[in-house]
């Protein structure tokens, strides 16, 4: 069993959960964000070359990805708009680590050589404490890597969530054992103890990647429900929320609306979103995730458009209203556009980059064929369990359409490790770093698996998370292509 099933950034999941069983406080915003700057300096260059990305939410929505090339200095810059205090992850130096900033913060981070984390600037005293907590806990973490994968193979759920209970109970008196000798704030000792279930929620999940969701009891995703936010601070671990909706949706929640969504009945999964969840503030943004990540991604806008009254009805929260109805006109000024216009405007981003190569020999190589390029990563579970529910229709179709993988942000020697494992040989790319940001910014993907459809013509028809060939209408719309 590989450790590729949990990976930090598992964004390409379903970002949307349904919330049962809690009484939540009113939730404190602001209508208008501010601008929030975070500084970096990376006194090694050499000792990863990795592009530094950072990642932000609003009350646990994910709102992407940004990456910057390090300049001539070693020095990267973010600047984004939050309304609210959140944690953000960046990636840099070889580093991956957290920091909690506040609207209108300035922070600025310097990354040391042995991967040493020196916080100055707004919050600086929190941060320097989260980044000890995080090097304390990274081992402890690994040391749980490594057992669990033995209990896992046993195929025993009752035995296996015993096993992933007492993880969680060890990491949480650990962050308790820090909070109570380092004393750090009010709001980084809450933070650090909510951080220590981040283990907890992937693990729960594992067993499903493993065995598939029948094999997975209710009681798995139930127990999970008792972690909902009750308060406007527990949104301050924004990835967590995120994650914990992703994970309870992918085990309790998507078998309820499957059929509907591969039907087309928009308006009735949406209905059952509003039958199940209770607390209004997060059914709206449970709705907006939905919406964004299950249907604008993939070009369609007909459920906001065929469904305003309803959107009128269950969207009250002026932020939440902006975002969905920005997303919406962002999406149809795409549409508008003709598909040739629009496939050479996404093909131009790549055009001088470290990629720009992979995509021409893909499309030279293989000129006058359809096309079927999936993005996946090793360490993503989600993009391998999609692989192996794919390969009866890959079967079908071999003939008539090209099968094309990208690995990206993984190493080399683990490319070449699952792609045995996994029987991938023909059509098979690695992307380096550097290539996997590239391709990333291009491709606007957030999360993978990711997938992208071209037309003999070499036209990209259609990209985006769920472009599944499982699905039937996305089957459908593939052999269409490989008639005209």
């Amino acid at each position: 069993m590989k450790k590729f099933f949990l990976h930090i950034f598992f964004t390409v999941s379903v970002f949307a959960a349904v919330f049962t069983s809690c009484e939540v406080d009113k939730v404190k915003y602001s209508e208008t964000p501010q601008k929030t700057v975070i500084i970096g300096k990376v006194e090694s260059v050499g000792i990863n070359q990795r592009i530094p990305t950072l990642m932000t939410w609003l009350y646990g929505i994910n709102l992407g990805k940004q990456s910057q090339d390090l300049d001539e200095n070693g020095e990267f810059r973010f600047e984004f708009e939050l309304y609210h205090p959140t944690d953000i992850r960046i990636n840099a130096g070889g580093t991956l680590f957290s920091v909690i900033a506040h609207p209108g913060d300035s922070i600025r981070v310097t990354i040391g050589a042995n991967r040493s984390l020196t916080f100055s600037g707004d919050r600086s005293a929190t941060n320097q404490v989260i980044a000890k907590y995080g090097n304390a806990a990274r081992t402890l973490h690994n040391t749980h890597w490594g057992m669990f994968e033995q209990i896992l193979e046993q195929k025993n759920a009752e035995k296996y969530k015993s096993f992933v209970d007492s993880i969680y109970q060890v990491q949480y008196s650990f962050a308790e054992s820090f909070v109570a000798e380092e004393k750090p704030n009010a709001e980084a000792s809450k933070w650090i103890l909510t951080q220590s279930r981040e283990m907890y929620q992937e693990l729960l999940q594992e067993y499903a990647f493993a065995y598939g969701l029948e094999s997975t009891p209710d009681y798995y995703y139930k127990s999970l429900e008792k972690y909902f936010p009750t308060t406007e601070e527990d949104f301050l671990n924004g990835y967590l929320v995120e994650r914990l909706r992703a994970v309870y949706m992918f085990l309790g929640v998507r078998s309820k609306i499957q059929n509907d969504m591969q039907e087309n009945r928009e308006h009735a999964v949406l209905e059952k979103i509003v039958e199940t969840i209770s607390n209004d503030f997060l059914r709206q943004m449970i709705l907006i995730n939905m919406v964004n990540q299950e249907y604008f991604e993939n070009g369609n806008i007909e459920i906001y458009s065929n469904n305003q009254a309803f959107f009128d009805k269950h969207i009250s929260v002026p932020f939440l209203r902006k975002f969905i109805q920005e997303k919406y006109n962002e999406t149809k000024q795409k549409l508008s556009m003709l598909p040739e216009e629009l496939s050479s405007e996404i093909l131009k981003r790549l055009e001088n980059t470290s990629a720009d190569s992979i995509m021409k020999t893909i499309l030279e190589t293989n000129k006058g064929s359809v096309i079927y390029i999936d993005f996946w990563g090793t360490w993503c579970g989600p993009c391998l369990t999609a692989m192996r529910e794919a390969e009866p229709f890959v079967k079908r179709l071999k003939n008539d359409v090209i099968f094309v993988y990208l690995c990206i942000d993984s190493g080399k020697e683990d490319w070449e490790k699952t792609s045995k494992v996994m029987g991938i040989s023909e059509h098979n790319y690695f992307l380096n770093a550097k290539q996997s940001s590239d391709m990333r910014t291009a491709f606007e993907i957030q999360g993978i698996p990711f997938y992208m459809l071209i037309d003999k013509n070499g036209t990209i028809v259609n990209k985006g998370n769920n472009l599944r060939i499982f699905d039937g209408v996305v089957y459908n719309k593939i052999v269409e292509l490989t008639s005209k």
